[in-house]
């Protein structure tokens, strides 16, 4: 693992002289490189990588906890390889080096064990996402064929088909007069699946960021005095077993729902415990559901009136953490 890991940080080294390429960002700096020298120390570097990447004797576990602790270098190398057919390279004398750099994608995120333990990666996170809602956003009369392969909100009981933009999915013909239920469980469902995606593979999909973004402008414009956030989520190694929503009035909390699933062998239990505080009357429920049904909420004896738990959000390493 040193081996790979030494590799690695050498490439990164050598990367700096690109100065600060993102496919992720709008705006991208102009490269200016005249010396083909440092571009080719750049590519040696990426061939001893790739070297140690395809000799080094590593297990698919070991090598998948490689890719999650590095996963924002190796995403910041792709995307230089990936922008490398883009305008701001027509300064580089060589444009045989160009090519190279197009191969070296390929070559080392393509077609080695990297990509299939991205695929796996990805996978699992849509399998924790699938299991955890279920009997908390996702019931069993909303059954889904894509289950397993797409993030389940694409069913039609949440975001809709993603065949659609996000603005065809919430017209009043799609959803009628319960449009406004579907778009919080739409956004919701995505704020989760990207704290589960984020925690399995240590980085965020752009593409998925994009939609999250488009669906929390729609949400704001439906709830404007209702801001959504997720204010505590607790894993069990990779696998989430409990998760705090806030419902905030500008900046004071107003209400708080804590759903709790027990994990046994990796395998959920059918029940999830949930919980609702609601601050501005004062009332506090409570009710068992699984699966197979959505239960009503029961009020129970409990004396919230107290300042509820002041939670501040700061971003981390990739997580919201709660103080």
């Amino acid at each position: 693992m040193d081996i790979l890991e030494n590799a690695l940080n050498d490439v990164m080294t050598k990367r700096l002289i690109f100065g600060n390429i993102s496919i992720n960002s709008k705006v991208r700096n102009r490269i200016l490189i005249k010396d083909d020298v440092k571009i080719k120390e750049f590519l040696d570097s990426l061939d001893n990588f790739y070297k140690k990447l395809t000799t080094t004797t590593i297990s698919d576990i070991e090598l998948r906890k490689f890719i999650q602790i590095h996963n924002t270098k190796l995403e910041k190398i792709k995307s230089t390889l990936v922008s490398s057919d883009k305008e701001f390279y027509k300064n580089i004398y060589d444009d045989s080096l160009i090519t190279i750099m197009k191969s070296n994608y390929d070559r080392i995120f393509i077609r080695t064990r990297y990509k299939q333990q991205i695929d796996n990666l990805e996978a699992d996170a849509t399998r924790y996402f699938t299991e955890f809602a279920k009997g908390i956003t996702y019931f069993k009369n909303e059954s889904y064929n894509q289950e397993g392969r797409r993030p389940i909100y694409h069913r039609n009981a949440s975001c809709g088909s993603k065949q659609l933009t996000s603005t065809q999915r919430f017209k009043k013909e799609t959803y009628g007069p319960d449009k406004h239920k579907f778009i919080y469980r739409c956004l919701l469902e995505r704020l989760i699946y990207d704290r589960i995606y984020q925690n399995t593979l240590r980085m965020q999909d752009l593409g998925h960021k994009v939609e999250l973004e488009i669906v929390q402008r729609i949400y704001d414009k439906y709830f404007p005095d209702r801001s959504l956030k997720i204010i505590g989520f607790y894993y069990d190694d990779e696998y989430p077993i409990n998760l705090e929503i806030g419902i905030y009035n500008k900046d004071k909390l107003i209400e708080k729902k804590t759903y709790t699933k027990e994990l046994i062998n990796n395998l959920y239990k059918n029940n999830v415990e949930c919980t609702k505080e609601d601050y501005l009357n004062n009332k506090y429920y409570e009710k068992i559901q699984t699966f197979d049904k959505k239960e009503v909420w029961t009020e129970s004896i409990k004396d919230i009136r107290s300042e509820p738990e002041i939670y501040r959000l700061t971003f981390d390493g990739g997580y919201i953490m709660k103080y």
